[in-house]
């Protein structure tokens, strides 16, 4: 009696055990994104100016307004908070730094040059990958951001190129929007 009620006791346990992990396997995704313990946000950057790469001061970055906690070097950012709302990544470069490289004299009035890419992110369970590459080039006698923001690992819609295009100016603080 106490064998037979061990068997069944096992196998409603091994019957159980088999239909979580086919549910889990069905919805991966669903399971993958929502227990992902990694960065939310990530992705590398390239500034260049007129196709000659400049080395960015600072990466700052910000959720709603206030500051996130996040990492960065030459060439990549993260952060493990990928919360609904705005993300701002901001890229700083000293217009020193431009003048040396263009003999502009616009650039000796400000300190910096902010680019600030504009993220709002729709889902907590997102993670997204990207790839900046910004190209600062004269046109007609104005500056202009040449952007192109580049999903590389978006697991629902794939959507590759979230954003290429010019903006109005550069100078000061540029703001560049886009979203899932």
């Amino acid at each position: 009696m106490k064998k037979k009620l061990l068997s069944i006791v096992l196998m409603i346990c091994i019957a159980l055990a088999a239909i979580v992990g086919v549910v889990i396997y069905q919805n991966y995704n669903w399971f993958y994104t929502r227990l992902y313990f990694g960065n939310r946000v990530e992705g590398t950057y390239e500034v260049t100016v007129e196709g000659k790469k400049v080395e960015v001061d600072s990466v700052s970055y910000t959720l709603d307004g206030f500051d996130a906690k996040y990492k960065y070097d030459k060439e990549t950012f993260s952060t493990k908070e990928g919360y609904y709302g705005l993300h701002n990544i901001g890229f700083n470069i000293a217009n020193k730094k431009l003048y040396a490289l263009t003999g502009d004299k616009s650039f000796i009035n400000a300190n910096e040059t902010t680019i600030v890419i504009d993220y709002f992110n729709t889902n907590w369970w997102h993670i997204i990958k990207l790839d900046v590459k910004i190209n600062m080039i004269k046109e007609n006698g104005e500056w202009l951001f040449e952007v192109t923001l580049l999903d590389d690992d978006y697991p629902f819609t794939g959507q590759g190129y979230l954003w290429k295009g010019k903006t109005e100016k550069a100078a000061g603080i540029n703001r560049i929007q886009f979203g899932p």
